[in-house]
């Protein structure tokens, strides 16, 4: 999914690895960076789990009245 949504975006980069003579070599390696869209959707998703929570607490609390009433 978020190959398709473009979240992140990779980029390969050369990186001077250590080597036991004390050398270095070049490795590739891959850096990833979060796009606009992937702190977009992260934020939401924040937000839909901080609305469920406010939805499960309201009903804790009403079904709790309930409870009260009853007894």
């Amino acid at each position: 999914m978020s190959e398709d949504a473009r979240l992140v975006d990779v980029a390969p980069r050369k990186v001077r690895m250590p080597m036991r003579n004390g050398g270095f070599h070049m490795q590739q390696s891959y850096v990833y960076r979060i796009t606009s869209s992937g702190i977009e959707y992260l934020s939401m998703m924040q937000k839909v789990v901080e609305a469920e929570s406010t939805v499960t607490a309201i009903l804790r609390a009403s079904m709790n009245s309930a409870i009260m009433c009853i007894l």
